[in-house]
């Protein structure tokens, strides 16, 4: 017996283009984005980049508004220093095991 997929399906790993599509971006501000830590970073599988929805999602709501005056706390300024340092950390653990 064959199991057919749902005809509806959210997929929870995206694509390059498809994850700059789904927060409404061309590639290459998505990719700047994604540079500079303000999108995350993909997970790889067998050599191909994956970008996780709810990642991006909720680094997109993350964002600030058109015209909004950013003022980083201390509190955020703290969590922005803790999420680049779990990201290099990811990185280095990455390259230690051949997967960038």
């Amino acid at each position: 017996m064959e199991t057919k997929m749902p005809l509806k399906c959210d997929p929870i790993g995206l694509s390059r283009p498809n994850a700059a599509a789904h927060v409404g971006m061309v590639i290459s501000l998505f990719d700047k984005l994604v540079a500079d830590g303000r999108m995350p970073r993909p997970c790889k599988a067998e050599g191909r980049l994956i970008w996780r929805r709810l990642e991006i999602e909720k680094a997109f709501s993350e964002l600030p508004f058109h015209g909004e005056l950013i003022m980083l706390t201390e509190e955020r300024k703290n969590s922005f220093a803790a999420v680049r340092r779990r990201r290099a950390e990811r990185a280095e653990a990455d390259q230690r095991v051949g997967l960038k």
